[in-house]
């Protein structure tokens, strides 16, 4: 399948991403422009 060679280079080119950095960002903005306690999963 074509995901199967997307995969070994999303891992190379993402291997640095900050994930926890970037989720810590995106709260943020949902506090700030939500007023916090705002939940964005839908269940």
């Amino acid at each position: 399948m074509v995901f199967d060679e997307y995969a070994a280079y999303y891992d190379l080119l993402y291997k640095d991403k900050d994930y926890v950095g970037e989720a810590e960002y995106i709260d943020g903005l949902i506090s700030k422009l939500c007023g916090g306690g705002v939940s964005v999963i839908p269940f």
